[in-house]
């Protein structure tokens, strides 16, 4: 099974899950959702997963833009599997003041507050550097992604291995660049 999760106002039916879905026809692509105008919400998306992956036959494959690498390092490490983060937002308690204030859903267009209170949630997911080192993840990162800088991904992810692209942008738009890539983590899960 990949499971994919979304980024900071995303949700799980972004056209990063749709392309996932295309690119992996034959396997099993869950993407949940969680509230980012609540980040509560997360233990909430960690439970839906729990429950269909007690039902596969073997771990799951993580993938996560964003945010959603953040926690997709997280998962690696809960589940006892492998990570593949796009783009990660490395400490988004730090990297997500910019948020602070009105925000608008990319999926449904809603609008919200997004509050410190809310952001700490998000240091309940952190990794200390030891368990860093211990979990199994690659880095993908973009030259041009405008929100994250490609050389802090590579300064933070210094002890994994981090691919870095030209372009693709924040959103990892050039996901079918790493295809082989995913294929090579799905098949080598144990």
């Amino acid at each position: 099974m990949i499971i994919y999760i979304h980024g900071f106002n995303s949700s799980g039916n972004g056209s990063k899950s749709q392309k996932l879905k295309e690119l992996f026809p034959n396997a099993a692509v869950f993407s949940p959702s969680y509230d980012s105008s609540d980040f509560n919400s997360i233990e909430l998306m960690i439970q839906e997963i729990e429950k269909a992956v007690e039902k596969q036959d073997s771990k799951p494959l993580f993938i996560g833009c964003s945010l959603g690498g953040y926690l997709s390092q997280y998962l690696a490490k809960h589940f006892g599997t492998k990570g593949i983060l796009l783009n990660p937002s490395y400490s988004p308690t730090k990297r997500l003041q910019r948020a602070l204030g009105e925000n608008t859903m990319y999926s449904t267009g809603e609008t919200y507050i997004q509050t410190q209170e809310n952001l700490e949630i998000l240091k309940k997911y952190e990794l200390s550097p030891e368990e860093l080192k211990m979990v199994d993840i690659s880095v993908f990162t973009n030259k041009d992604d405008d929100l994250i800088p490609y050389q802090e991904v590579v300064k933070y992810y210094s002890n994994k291995p981090v691919t870095i692209f030209e372009e693709g942008g924040h959103r990892f738009e050039n996901l079918e660049d790493i295809h082989r890539v995913i294929i090579t983590a799905y098949q080598n899960i144990k």
